[in-house]
């Protein structure tokens, strides 16, 4: 269940808990944006549309059995074992 280490990780973190079935909820943060704080720019935050269409492409391709990719295996390299009935 290996990441990305850039930007796109938190949308791989989504469509895995989508695809293993956990619930989702959401906890409100205040955050502020400013020039300085922000280090993704224009090339970076393309790559980083490109990587979302690509997760989207692989857990559709998962969910219709099409495809296998390792970032929906519950142990790929042994990174995160889960007991996926217990988290339901």
């Amino acid at each position: 269940m290996r990441c990305s280490e850039d930007f796109v990780f938190d949308n791989q973190m989504l469509a895995q808990a989508i695809f293993f079935g956990f619930k989702i909820g959401e906890i409100s943060c205040p955050t502020r944006y400013f020039p300085e704080a922000s280090s993704i720019n224009f090339r970076r935050s393309a790559i980083y549309g490109l990587g979302v269409l690509k997760t989207s492409l692989q857990f559709r391709l998962q969910r219709m059995g099409l495809a296998k990719w390792p970032i929906f295996s519950a142990n790929d390299d042994g990174l995160l074992q889960i007991n996926l009935e217990e988290s339901v």
